[in-house]
Protein backbone atom coordinates (compact mmCIF):
# COMPACT_ATOMS: atom_id res chain seq x y z
CA UNK A 1 0.00 0.00 0.00
CA UNK A 2 1.58 3.56 -0.98
CA UNK A 3 1.63 6.11 1.25
CA UNK A 4 -1.34 8.06 -0.16
CA UNK A 5 -3.38 5.33 0.26
CA UNK A 6 -2.38 4.40 3.77
CA UNK A 7 -3.15 7.90 4.52
CA UNK A 8 -6.45 8.08 2.85
CA UNK A 9 -7.28 4.57 4.98
CA UNK A 10 -6.40 6.33 8.38
CA UNK A 11 -8.31 9.28 7.09
CA UNK A 12 -11.52 7.39 6.52
CA UNK A 13 -11.07 5.44 9.59
CA UNK A 14 -10.82 8.81 11.58
CA UNK A 15 -14.23 10.10 10.09
CA UNK A 16 -15.84 6.80 10.56
CA UNK A 17 -14.52 6.65 14.23
CA UNK A 18 -16.06 10.59 14.47
CA UNK A 19 -19.34 9.78 12.88
CA UNK A 20 -19.42 6.93 15.97
CA UNK A 21 -18.46 9.03 18.74
CA UNK A 22 -21.13 12.11 17.46
CA UNK A 23 -24.03 9.33 16.79
CA UNK A 24 -23.45 7.69 19.88
CA UNK A 25 -24.11 10.87 21.49
CA UNK A 26 -26.47 12.05 20.01
CA UNK A 27 -28.74 8.68 20.52
CA UNK A 28 -27.91 9.53 24.25
CA UNK A 29 -29.27 12.62 24.00
CA UNK A 30 -31.98 11.51 22.61
CA UNK A 31 -32.92 8.92 24.75
CA UNK A 32 -32.75 11.37 28.01
CA UNK A 33 -34.70 13.87 26.26
CA UNK A 34 -37.25 10.66 25.76
CA UNK A 35 -37.38 10.05 29.30
CA UNK A 36 -37.10 13.31 30.40
CA UNK A 37 -40.84 13.47 28.04
CA UNK A 38 -41.70 11.04 30.76
CA UNK A 39 -42.23 13.64 33.65
CA UNK A 40 -44.82 15.66 33.65
CA UNK A 41 -43.79 17.61 37.13
CA UNK A 42 -40.80 17.14 39.23
CA UNK A 43 -40.61 17.50 43.29
CA UNK A 44 -37.91 19.83 45.42
CA UNK A 45 -36.92 18.35 48.72
CA UNK A 46 -34.91 19.59 51.54
CA UNK A 47 -34.49 18.15 54.53
CA UNK A 48 -33.93 19.47 58.42
CA UNK A 49 -30.68 18.63 58.84
CA UNK A 50 -31.09 18.27 63.24
CA UNK A 51 -33.99 15.57 62.55
CA UNK A 52 -31.99 13.72 59.87
CA UNK A 53 -29.45 12.24 62.25
CA UNK A 54 -32.85 11.46 64.97
CA UNK A 55 -34.03 9.34 61.99
CA UNK A 56 -31.21 8.06 60.07
CA UNK A 57 -28.10 7.52 62.55
CA UNK A 58 -26.39 5.72 60.39
CA UNK A 59 -25.82 8.29 57.73
CA UNK A 60 -22.19 9.48 57.10
CA UNK A 61 -22.91 13.00 57.53
CA UNK A 62 -24.33 11.84 61.54
CA UNK A 63 -21.33 9.74 62.38
CA UNK A 64 -18.82 12.21 61.40
CA UNK A 65 -20.66 15.24 63.24
CA UNK A 66 -20.95 17.31 59.44
CA UNK A 67 -24.68 17.59 60.41
CA UNK A 68 -24.24 18.26 63.69
CA UNK A 69 -21.74 21.27 63.01
CA UNK A 70 -24.47 22.48 60.45
CA UNK A 71 -27.24 23.40 63.17
CA UNK A 72 -30.67 24.51 63.29
CA UNK A 73 -30.96 24.73 59.09
CA UNK A 74 -32.47 22.51 56.00
CA UNK A 75 -30.18 21.19 53.58
CA UNK A 76 -30.81 19.74 49.99
CA UNK A 77 -32.34 16.36 49.51
CA UNK A 78 -32.76 16.70 45.60
CA UNK A 79 -34.63 17.58 42.18
CA UNK A 80 -36.63 14.69 41.23
CA UNK A 81 -38.03 14.72 37.83
CA UNK A 82 -42.08 13.11 38.21
CA UNK A 83 -42.99 10.36 38.79
CA UNK A 84 -40.11 8.90 40.83
CA UNK A 85 -40.01 5.72 39.49
CA UNK A 86 -38.50 7.32 36.58
CA UNK A 87 -34.89 7.14 37.27
CA UNK A 88 -31.18 6.12 36.66
CA UNK A 89 -32.10 7.04 32.70
CA UNK A 90 -29.13 5.61 30.77
CA UNK A 91 -26.74 4.71 33.81
CA UNK A 92 -24.43 1.70 33.71
CA UNK A 93 -25.76 -0.54 35.71
CA UNK A 94 -22.06 -0.72 37.61
CA UNK A 95 -22.52 2.26 38.69
CA UNK A 96 -26.71 2.27 39.64
CA UNK A 97 -25.58 -0.72 41.62
CA UNK A 98 -23.28 1.23 43.53
CA UNK A 99 -26.06 3.91 43.92
CA UNK A 100 -28.73 1.54 45.39
CA UNK A 101 -26.18 -0.27 47.71
CA UNK A 102 -24.86 2.90 49.43
CA UNK A 103 -21.42 2.66 47.59
CA UNK A 104 -21.50 5.90 46.54
CA UNK A 105 -17.78 6.49 47.31
CA UNK A 106 -17.97 4.40 44.41
CA UNK A 107 -19.70 6.64 41.87
CA UNK A 108 -17.80 8.89 39.37
CA UNK A 109 -17.84 12.79 40.62
CA UNK A 110 -19.88 15.17 38.94
CA UNK A 111 -18.81 17.29 36.57
CA UNK A 112 -19.18 20.66 37.57
CA UNK A 113 -17.75 23.77 37.88
CA UNK A 114 -15.55 23.54 41.20
CA UNK A 115 -16.89 27.15 42.40
CA UNK A 116 -20.55 25.77 42.16
CA UNK A 117 -19.89 22.57 44.04
CA UNK A 118 -17.76 24.39 46.46
CA UNK A 119 -21.23 26.71 46.79
CA UNK A 120 -23.43 23.83 47.17
CA UNK A 121 -21.40 21.04 49.24
CA UNK A 122 -22.75 22.98 52.33
CA UNK A 123 -25.97 22.09 51.97
CA UNK A 124 -25.88 18.49 51.32
CA UNK A 125 -25.10 15.85 54.10
CA UNK A 126 -22.53 14.90 52.44
CA UNK A 127 -20.40 15.23 49.02
CA UNK A 128 -20.92 12.31 47.33
CA UNK A 129 -24.97 12.84 47.24
CA UNK A 130 -24.41 15.33 44.60
CA UNK A 131 -23.13 12.29 42.76
CA UNK A 132 -25.89 9.93 43.78
CA UNK A 133 -28.53 12.65 43.23
CA UNK A 134 -27.27 12.93 39.59
CA UNK A 135 -26.76 9.36 38.86
CA UNK A 136 -30.87 8.29 40.08
CA UNK A 137 -32.54 11.66 39.55
CA UNK A 138 -30.81 14.18 37.17
CA UNK A 139 -29.82 12.06 35.02
CA UNK A 140 -34.05 11.39 33.69
CA UNK A 141 -33.93 15.76 34.19
CA UNK A 142 -33.44 16.48 30.27
CA UNK A 143 -30.88 18.90 31.06
CA UNK A 144 -27.20 18.49 31.66
CA UNK A 145 -25.41 18.38 35.06
CA UNK A 146 -24.53 22.35 35.52
CA UNK A 147 -28.02 23.34 34.25
CA UNK A 148 -29.54 20.76 36.97
CA UNK A 149 -27.22 21.81 40.02
CA UNK A 150 -27.61 25.83 39.44
CA UNK A 151 -31.18 25.07 39.70
CA UNK A 152 -30.91 23.61 42.30
CA UNK A 153 -28.61 26.21 44.16
CA UNK A 154 -30.99 28.84 43.01
CA UNK A 155 -34.19 26.88 44.12
CA UNK A 156 -32.15 26.52 47.62
CA UNK A 157 -31.46 29.69 47.87
CA UNK A 158 -35.43 30.74 47.02
CA UNK A 159 -37.23 27.99 49.26
CA UNK A 160 -34.88 28.13 51.99
CA UNK A 161 -35.26 32.09 52.40
CA UNK A 162 -39.23 31.07 52.92
CA UNK A 163 -39.12 28.19 54.97
CA UNK A 164 -36.26 28.20 57.26
CA UNK A 165 -37.00 31.17 59.39
CA UNK A 166 -40.27 29.25 60.08
CA UNK A 167 -38.31 25.79 60.89
CA UNK A 168 -36.15 27.92 63.59
CA UNK A 169 -38.74 29.70 65.33
CA UNK A 170 -40.95 26.39 65.59
CA UNK A 171 -37.43 24.07 66.33
CA UNK A 172 -37.95 22.51 69.77
CA UNK A 173 -41.86 22.85 69.12
CA UNK A 174 -44.21 21.36 66.75
CA UNK A 175 -45.03 22.80 63.66
CA UNK A 176 -48.37 22.20 61.15
CA UNK A 177 -48.20 21.78 57.71
CA UNK A 178 -51.10 24.71 57.28
CA UNK A 179 -48.96 26.66 59.43
CA UNK A 180 -46.38 26.78 56.40
CA UNK A 181 -48.76 26.41 53.48
CA UNK A 182 -49.99 29.86 55.09
CA UNK A 183 -47.01 31.24 55.09
CA UNK A 184 -46.17 30.28 51.85
CA UNK A 185 -49.57 31.24 50.44
CA UNK A 186 -48.94 34.72 52.00
CA UNK A 187 -45.07 35.45 50.31
CA UNK A 188 -45.63 33.54 46.71
CA UNK A 189 -49.21 33.67 46.30
CA UNK A 190 -52.58 31.76 47.00
CA UNK A 191 -52.07 28.82 45.10
CA UNK A 192 -48.46 28.20 46.79
CA UNK A 193 -49.33 26.74 49.56
CA UNK A 194 -51.12 23.68 47.88
CA UNK A 195 -47.80 22.89 45.93
CA UNK A 196 -45.69 22.05 49.72
CA UNK A 197 -45.81 18.65 51.32
CA UNK A 198 -44.31 18.03 54.87
CA UNK A 199 -43.14 14.59 54.94
CA UNK A 200 -42.34 13.42 59.04
CA UNK A 201 -41.04 10.04 60.34
CA UNK A 202 -40.16 8.38 63.40
CA UNK A 203 -36.66 8.63 65.69
CA UNK A 204 -35.33 6.60 68.30
CA UNK A 205 -36.43 8.13 72.13
CA UNK A 206 -39.15 10.52 70.60
CA UNK A 207 -42.75 10.37 71.22
CA UNK A 208 -44.73 11.48 68.14
CA UNK A 209 -43.90 12.49 64.36
CA UNK A 210 -40.83 14.15 63.81
CA UNK A 211 -40.51 16.64 60.66
CA UNK A 212 -37.82 15.13 58.17
CA UNK A 213 -38.46 16.33 54.72
CA UNK A 214 -40.35 19.68 53.19
CA UNK A 215 -41.14 18.71 49.78
CA UNK A 216 -42.65 21.50 46.72
CA UNK A 217 -44.42 20.05 43.69
CA UNK A 218 -42.73 22.46 40.62
CA UNK A 219 -43.02 22.12 36.59
CA UNK A 220 -41.05 19.37 35.24
CA UNK A 221 -37.24 20.31 34.99
CA UNK A 222 -36.72 20.96 31.78
CA UNK A 223 -39.36 23.88 32.42
CA UNK A 224 -37.79 26.01 35.21
CA UNK A 225 -36.01 28.43 33.28
CA UNK A 226 -37.02 31.35 30.92
CA UNK A 227 -34.02 32.77 28.97
CA UNK A 228 -31.88 30.66 30.77
CA UNK A 229 -32.32 31.79 34.08
CA UNK A 230 -34.66 30.09 36.67
CA UNK A 231 -37.95 31.65 36.48
CA UNK A 232 -39.46 33.26 39.85
CA UNK A 233 -40.41 30.62 42.84
CA UNK A 234 -43.84 32.28 42.42
CA UNK A 235 -44.38 31.34 38.66
CA UNK A 236 -42.98 27.50 39.42
CA UNK A 237 -45.82 27.22 42.22
CA UNK A 238 -48.71 28.79 40.41
CA UNK A 239 -48.03 26.31 37.39
CA UNK A 240 -46.86 23.28 39.13
CA UNK A 241 -49.67 20.57 39.89
CA UNK A 242 -51.32 20.26 43.78
CA UNK A 243 -49.67 17.43 45.75
CA UNK A 244 -51.18 15.94 49.59
CA UNK A 245 -50.49 18.03 52.45
CA UNK A 246 -49.00 15.11 54.35
CA UNK A 247 -48.15 15.15 57.60
CA UNK A 248 -50.19 17.58 59.16
CA UNK A 249 -47.98 18.24 62.29
CA UNK A 250 -44.87 17.35 63.67
CA UNK A 251 -42.21 18.06 66.75
CA UNK A 252 -39.20 20.13 64.42
CA UNK A 253 -35.75 18.77 66.34
CA UNK A 254 -33.12 21.27 68.03
CA UNK A 255 -29.98 20.85 67.29
CA UNK A 256 -27.65 19.87 70.09
CA UNK A 257 -24.75 22.68 69.31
Amino acid sequence: MGLSAGLLTVAAACVIFSVFVVDTQSSATMRRSEEAALSKSSVFTLNWAPAFCKTDPENEGCSSGRLARLGDQLIIHGLWPQPYENDYCEVPEKEKLAAEHGHLDQLPPVDIAQPMFDRLLPHYSRKENLAYEWLKHGSCSGVGQDEYFEDIEDLFGQVSGVLEPLFRDAAGGMLKVETIQEKLDATLGHRAGSRFKLVCGKAHGISGDVIVEAELSLPRVEDLRRDGALKPLKDLLTHAPRIEAGCPEGLVVASES
